[in-house]
């Protein structure tokens, strides 16, 4: 049977190109919008579309389609490309020969016996077509920006049903979006965003509550684990394809409401991919870590239901499970967007990905207004580790003393904590006890025991024993540990002027 795959480009660079956050909105739905240009031309040609699924409603104010697209049969390509580009011309309004020179349509056509080995061949070919560098010289690029960076409202009518919805906001106020109902939201924004270095002020005007995390935003970039591993294996059921193309179109709607709901303006949401900004805490008080929590247990269920329950295994005669890993940038608001995006996808493609075995990851990068930087990584997979990092970060409202105490102590002691490197959890458990109590001064008993400073010793010291279990390495434990020291303070409301 002939199998055959259309895609799109160029992605990345593209969206590269957003300097604010409506850029970066517009330069990924673009794409999104494309592709349901070609998915219809494909459908009017009658062949059967096992992936994506089809969009009902395409005014979600998302992009939902990815940059792929799967199909039985063969077909005119020339016909489908130039009557799907004259489309997206016409309802986008982007000149003509500024979206043939650059956005660049590639198809392929292979034999297969099934939808599964079709889509593993199909991955195979547009893989090696996308090394081949096709970018449009750089007058048609300026070209192509000057029409992403415009207030551009034809765009928004074709995404949004509402006016209210479209993503008018800046960095800034996504990063302070808490306060949007403050009396004073509207005389902050004009004031935040006037670019005259008056943010001390601006801030002032929403009261004592500001904390330092509402000057940072962040970028998250997500991408679903043994997705496409799933779906090109070799024991698929015939049919399974289309199935999970139908769980990841849900999975994009609700992940697309869960953020909107957060405070965040989800950027796009097509398959197994996630990219958007958000602030650090949301507008009912959860922190990102809880969202990202939220998106993986709650939106990607169902995907994750479906792949678990096929019990497939891998060359390794390891089951293959569904999860997301995650990749999060969080940069104060005047920092370069764009630096903040490739940061999400390093930490996403080249850690999280890469160095955490099992995937299901975070790989977390925050980076200071005044230039120093946290960097850490962990596997979701272990719960007891990330339910202690949480914790953590809900008793971290001591005072910066305490906290700095204790994450010197853990830094400068690094000699003694190898000791019990690799020892049994009861040993760990029993020396870290130990070595709170004698240099951090942990309390076991008495009025001290209940206070606040000590039931954070007490979440630093169980968020330790829970690193001893997961790294061989000394310096990765502390450098791990001091990380999320300090990140759980920051998430939990430190003081604007102890940044």
């Amino acid at each position: 049977m002939k199998y055959s795959a259309i895609n799109i480009g160029p992605v990345v660079p593209t969206i590269s190109m957003g300097r604010k956050p409506r850029e970066l909105w517009a330069a990924s739905y673009l794409f999104s919008f494309l592709m349901e240009c070609i998915y219809n031309e494909v459908k009017r040609c009658n062949h059967q579309i096992i992936s994506p699924a089809e969009v009902d409603d395409s005014k979600l104010g998302v992009g939902l389609l990815p940059d792929r697209l799967f199909f039985k049969g063969e077909s005119n390509f020339n016909d489908i490309r130039n009557k799907a580009l004259a489309q997206f011309i016409k309802d986008t309004h982007i000149p003509q020969r500024v979206a043939s020179d650059y956005f660049k349509i590639m198809y392929v056509s292979v034999d297969a016996n099934s939808d599964s080995e079709a889509v593993k061949k199909l991955n195979n070919m547009l893989d090696c077509l996308e090394l081949c560098k096709l970018d449009a010289n750089g007058q048609v690029m300026d070209k192509m920006y000057q029409y992403i960076k415009l207030d551009n409202y034809r765009l928004f009518d074709l995404a949004y049903k509402s006016e209210s919805d479209r993503p008018k906001g800046t960095v800034a106020e996504y990063a302070a979006s808490q306060f949007r109902n403050h009396q004073n939201w509207k005389q902050f924004v004009n004031k935040v965003n006037a670019d005259d270095e008056r943010d001390v002020d601006a801030y002032k005007l929403l009261g004592d509550d500001v904390k330092s995390y509402h000057k940072y935003i962040c970028v998250v970039q997500a991408d679903g684990d043994n997705v496409g591993k799933t779906v090109s294996h070799p024991s698929l059921v015939q049919g399974k394809v289309l199935e999970i193309s139908q769980a990841l179109l849900q999975f994009g709607i609700k992940a697309n409401n869960e953020i909107t709901n957060y405070g965040g303006l989800p950027i796009y949401a097509g398959g197994d991919d996630l990219l958007f900004l958000a602030p650090v805490v949301g507008l009912d008080g959860r922190t990102i870590f809880h969202l990202m929590d939220d998106l993986n247990n709650k939106s990607f269920k169902n995907v994750i239901d479906i792949v678990d329950g096929l019990n497939l295994c891998d060359d390794n005669n390891k089951l293959i499970r569904a999860s997301l890993s995650f990749g999060l940038s969080i940069t104060y608001y005047k920092y370069p967007l764009y630096e903040a995006l490739e940061s999400a996808r390093h930490q996403l493609f080249d850690i999280a990905k890469k160095k955490t075995s099992g995937k299901h990851a975070v790989a977390i990068d925050w980076r200071k207004h005044s230039g120093g930087s946290f960097s850490i990584f962990y596997s979701k997979s272990n719960e007891e580790l990330e339910k202690a990092f949480l914790n953590v970060i809900q008793q971290s409202a001591v005072s910066d003393a305490v906290v700095s105490s204790v994450s010197h102590k853990i830094r400068s002691n690094e000699g003694l904590l190898k000791l019990w490197l690799g020892e049994s959890d009861d040993i760990v458990r029993q020396r870290t006890l130990a070595f709170f109590k004698k240099y951090i001064e942990y309390k076991t008993e008495g009025p001290e025991y209940v206070s606040g400073d000590n039931i954070y010793k007490e979440s630093a010291m169980n968020c330790l024993c829970e690193l001893f279990k997961t790294e061989s390495k000394i310096e990765n434990l502390i450098k791990t540990m001091y990380g999320m020291i300090r990140i759980a303070k920051f998430v939990s409301g430190e003081e604007v002027r102890d940044e």
